[in-house]
């Protein structure tokens, strides 16, 4: 009897270390996700001292995504002796209709604020400017930080809490902590805070479906790169001009349920919408292939 208490004991003591492991590795990952976001924009930097400012993003949104997923597959491997691929980070492949939802979510949204009463304004600034600024929006703040963000928290993070807890888990913890994470370099009030982690949780939620439907994070990371791009990158949703984008849609409405507050569109009613919609898809389609594979 002591002894079968005792390997049970030793058993648990493993299992346990385990999932500290794993929660230390989502630790980790996050922490990679800034030491390479810092490291491809003062690379970056070099080039636009030189007098080559266009290079500046260009060298960034290459090196962002290659510094990440290194940095991952190293601790992937030291840390759980686990390959990216069995987090869902592998060579893309793309399903055609997230490609579509990917280009009708922002066409939704901004569709709905155009309706009722958005105006557009044009960045007033040099030719080499706007080149600049649509570079930058594109290829870093679109395409290199949705490719990042999705391979850090929908790859790495819900893959191995997946792994080491369950899928139900794995969703809820990484959409959450992805919510609250925006929160760091917002000084925000406390209703607009609020506002952004819900709204932060169920476009989380979203990307995570996705993720899990598809079986690889290259979707969900063209839905977000999509989605930048129209929100904050080429296009901007806001209340103001928008000096980082070439065009502003401009909201009349005065109310944060309608405008998302202090972070902006992405918190907003009308997004949070977009974002269930594509959520119960998701679920639909997971459901019919589970169905499927009972059927067989």
């Amino acid at each position: 009897m002591q002894l079968c208490i005792k390997h049970s004991s030793a058993v648990s003591s493993i299992f346990m270390n385990k999932k500290a492991k794993s929660i230390l590795f989502c630790i980790i990952a996050i922490v990679i996700l800034v030491i390479s976001q810092v490291l491809s924009q003062v690379i970056g930097s070099v080039f636009y001292e030189a007098g080559i400012p266009l290079l500046e993003p260009i060298i960034g949104a290459i090196l962002y995504p290659l510094f990440t997923y290194f940095g991952l597959k190293i601790a992937a491997q030291k840390m759980m002796k686990s390959s990216l691929s069995s987090l869902r980070i592998d060579r893309p492949k793309l399903k055609w209709y997230w490609v579509l939802a990917a280009v009708l979510l922002p066409i939704f949204v901004v569709s709905v604020f155009w309706i009722f009463g958005g105006t557009i304004s044009v960045l007033q600034t040099s030719v080499s400017n706007k080149i600049l600024v649509a570079v930058s929006g594109i290829a870093y703040y679109s395409i290199a930080a949705g490719i990042v963000e999705e391979m850090v928290f929908r790859g790495a993070i819900m893959g191995m809490l997946e792994k080491e807890f369950n899928l139900k888990a794995a969703i809820f913890v990484t959409s959450v902590l992805f919510g609250c994470v925006h929160l760091i370099g917002n000084s925000l009030p406390f209703g607009s805070a609020v506002q952004l982690i819900v709204a932060g949780t169920f476009v989380g939620i979203m990307f995570s479906l996705v993720e899990y439907e598809s079986g690889n994070f290259w979707n969900n990371a063209i839905i977000h790169a999509l989605w930048n791009m129209s929100t904050s990158g080429l296009f901007h949703i806001g209340t103001d001009a928008y000096e980082y984008s070439l065009f502003t849609l401009i909201v009349s409405s005065k109310s944060n349920f309608i405008t998302g507050g202090d972070f902006g569109v992405e918190a907003s009613f009308i997004s949070i919408l977009g974002y269930v919609i594509i959520s119960v898809i998701a679920v639909i389609l997971i459901r019919s292939h589970t169905k499927g594979h009972m059927s067989q």
